[in-house]
């Protein structure tokens, strides 16, 4: 089976200035881009980041009749608990072939920014509290739990710090598996941020608890880094006695 890139952003995301197009001509599978969807940004002071579905629509309709109807749609609803009703009024009667689900921030706190390893410490249960919370609120419409190692980029810390929360991300994961949704591994945060030994300690736990639905995504906001090391990936994960699979396509 041949595993399609399941987290990629095209220029229809506020981060990427790539185009979809440019992802066909260097696969010959299935494209999907998965877009920002985030409202009330702390990270862009409250503004929006949500793309023209439309547009969007219009573009992928286009291509597929150039492409041999090789391009899906995709979004990343990014969660907090003040705008999930914008977020699912956003999916609402619009068609996707998959979504994520994703947490990039609370109300106070980009979790991708540096900070020492105190606020680390301080920030690191909400981060989890709020994956549980995103997967409570949404569980009944996305597919994949999205890049659970987002907290620890650009952090300095020690897993200890991460096993004290063992508690914490084993119910996030007990309420990955009972919906039934995907955990993803994202080969940016595996390679670039290099958080092997997370996701090493991440899949442990959840194969423990049962958990046997592995999606794996580039992150992808450029052509260079588009299926980044999926040979490498895909190896990662059977070698944790996981199963590597296209979700729903």
């Amino acid at each position: 089976m041949r595993i399609i890139d399941q987290h990629v952003h095209s220029e229809f995301s506020f981060d990427s200035i790539e185009s979809i197009e440019n992802y066909l001509k260097v696969s010959d599978s299935p494209i999907i881009t998965t877009e920002h969807a985030d409202f009330e940004c702390f990270c862009m002071n409250g503004g929006d980041t949500a793309f023209d579905y439309d547009e969007y629509a219009e573009q992928v309709e286009e291509l597929n009749k150039r492409y041999d109807n090789r391009v899906l749609k995709g979004v990343e609803l990014g969660y907090t608990e003040r705008v999930k009703d914008r977020l699912l009024e956003f999916i609402d009667k619009r068609e996707f072939d998959l979504i994520l689900l994703s947490v990039h921030e609370n109300d106070e706190v980009d979790y991708m920014d540096s900070m020492d390893r105190n606020s680390f410490r301080e920030i690191l249960p909400g981060y989890y509290e709020n994956i549980i919370k995103s997967v409570v609120d949404f569980h009944h419409v996305v597919d994949v739990v999205a890049h659970m190692d987002f907290v620890l980029r650009n952090k300095e810390y020690e897993m200890e710090d991460v096993f004290e929360q063992e508690s914490l991300i084993k119910s996030a994961l007990e309420i990955i598996i009972k919906y039934d949704l995907a955990l993803e591994l994202n080969t940016r945060g595996l390679y670039q941020f290099k958080n092997g030994r997370y996701y090493d300690y991440l899949f442990s736990l959840y194969k423990g608890l049962g958990g046997k639905r592995i999606s794996i995504g580039s992150d992808a906001h450029r052509i260079k880094d588009f299926k980044l090391n999926f040979d490498g990936a895909i190896k990662f994960v059977e070698d944790r006695g996981l199963d590597v699979s296209n979700i729903k396509f």
